[in-house]
């Protein structure tokens, strides 16, 4: 169960987003399930690791998906005297004659978006509802767990072209449009179980007021597998492998990194010709500027390549 609250402003900013924008650009139609298409069509990742998915689909004529990034988080001093600061909520538990208090911390959240098409049109559309956004009730509006509302208000910056047009004869012409989000939020924090929230309802009004709603389990990270991938090695400790000896079960890293190979530690190899499985740690030590590691699996293969990464 995820326990971050800017977890799940993540993955409420994410449908929301889809929300808006899921119709210009086809993503709603990717499946007939929202949830698949809320996670394919919106990527929880930055620009560098969406040009993996413009590789992986070039040539295709279907090029259309947004990425969303947060980029940065504050705290909001000209909003700490709220009353949600001051008190945070009181939340019922399992037992609705009990209540638990959550602490609020009021925060400002910026994020980055783009947008991704080889149709101009297309990519207008979502520009011309992203301007509109102002004037149509500009707030994530969520209720956790379906019982208690919450609406953080959204500020919208400048929309600047980031299509990398020289490019399109070795990566295929496609339009790039970054845009930001910043939210007034309020992140909490509890320490009781039975209190983490689970699931949110995100409430959307396009630019012709009418209302869509979406509902999203806080544990849905159903990404396809490559995205998965892109996204976990983004996230995980990576090290270059400098050698490797099967013979006594090691394998060498250029700098010291002991500290990062404990005794017992687990780690991955992926993207080498026969040694990727995990592997745990016997010992580790540093000696002229390498590392060597020394695990209790059988190494297969003697080829020096792949990547070492660490969860």
């Amino acid at each position: 169960m995820k326990t971050s609250f800017l977890y799940l402003i993540d993955v409420a900013m994410r449908s929301l987003v889809y929300l808006k924008f899921g119709s210009f650009l086809g993503i709603n139609t990717q499946s007939s399930i929202t949830s698949d298409n809320i996670n394919k069509g919106v990527l929880l990742y930055p620009k560098e690791l969406a040009l993996r998915e413009v590789s992986e689909k070039r040539g295709e004529i279907y090029l259309n998906f947004i990425n969303l990034w947060r980029t940065g988080e504050e705290f909001s001093w000209k909003r700490n005297n709220t009353f949600a600061a001051r008190m945070g909520l009181s939340m019922q538990g399992t037992d609705p004659t009990q209540t638990v208090n959550i602490k609020a911390s009021p925060v400002d959240l910026s994020y980055s978006m783009w947008f991704w098409t080889r149709d101009l049109d297309k990519l207008g559309d979502c520009i011309q509802e992203y301007l509109f956004w102002p004037h149509s009730f500009p707030k994530l509006s969520i209720l956790l767990n379906d019982l208690y509302p919450l609406e953080f208000d959204l500020h919208f910056g400048a929309s600047v072209d980031e299509s990398p047009l020289a490019e399109k004869y070795k990566i295929g012409p496609y339009f790039v449009r970054h845009v930001t989000i910043n939210v007034d939020a309020l992140v909490f924090k509890t320490t009781s179980a039975a209190n983490v929230f689970r699931k949110i309802l995100i409430n959307c009004y396009d630019s012709q007021n009418i209302l869509n709603t979406a509902v999203v389990n806080v544990d849905d990270e159903s990404y396809d597998a490559d995205i998965a991938d892109a996204t976990r090695m983004f996230r995980a400790k990576l090290f270059g492998i400098d050698y490797v000896t099967p013979a006594s079960k090691s394998l060498g890293i250029r700098g010291d990194f002991t500290a990062d190979f404990p005794t017992s530690q687990t780690f991955f190899i992926e993207n080498s010709t026969g040694n990727n499985k995990p592997y745990s740690v016997v010992s580790s030590s540093y000696v002229s500027g390498i590392t060597t590691i020394i695990v209790n699996e059988t190494l297969p293969d003697s080829s020096v390549d792949g990547n070492i990464y660490i969860p």
